[in-house]
């Protein structure tokens, strides 16, 4: 089956990345092994570069980086951004203060726009959607009965209780993603591609 992936960056990372070993992750062979059977013709990755922080002002580099070895493999990768507000909140004992709020823009509204996109043009038989993001339901649930097109949600979670219920339902099936599959499927410390090297980043 013609299959196209569609991954939730931040919602992967968060989900079942963040503190772990796996960041270093070749999507490519993870949506292969994940979908043995199907042929994965392209794989979407949607994602935003981070900000420096007093803490750790490398983490753009190192994001880049491994953005910069996706699109090497054959990843499509698109960008959203990240916006900063200055707002007022309290403290857990009632006490105003104000803090700067980061807040990650467009990955869910491009993965949604791209997946409509291919729907309507043919691009896929199916589509993988790598997300437990509820606010992709719209789109899936179009796609799914209004085009009676295969979606296949793989819902980066731990826990079958941790699973959005709404998106499995918008879709034509649903599974999670096995977690044993990302320490498999990780790319080598330091390897070339076309004459670029490219080396995982140390605190990766």
């Amino acid at each position: 089956m013609r299959t196209i992936a569609y991954i939730d960056g931040f919602n992967l990372y968060y989900s079942m990345l963040r503190g772990t070993g796996a960041r270093w992750l070749d999507l490519q062979r993870l949506v292969s092994r994940s979908f043995p059977s199907d042929a994965v013709e392209a794989v979407w990755y949607f994602t935003a570069v981070v900000h420096k922080s007093e803490d750790d002002p490398k983490r753009p580099k190192r994001q880049i980086e491994y953005i910069r070895l996706l699109e090497a493999t054959g990843v499509r990768v698109q960008l959203g951004s990240f916006t900063r507000h200055k707002v007022w909140t309290k403290t857990v004992e009632g006490s105003p203060v104000r803090v700067v709020r980061v807040q990650e823009k467009g990955s869910d509204v491009n993965l949604a726009t791209r997946l409509l996109i291919d729907a309507a043009s043919g691009a896929f038989e199916q589509a993988v959607i790598v997300s437990n993001d509820s606010d992709l339901q719209g789109p899936i649930l179009h796609v799914s009965q209004n085009l009676n097109l295969r979606v296949t949600v793989l819902q980066p979670v731990l826990r079958r209780a941790a699973a959005s219920v709404s998106l499995a339902r918008a879709a034509t099936a649903s599974k999670l993603l096995d977690a044993r599959l990302l320490s498999q499927c990780l790319f080598p410390d330091t390897l070339a591609i076309a004459g670029t090297s490219y080396r995982k980043p140390e605190t990766w």
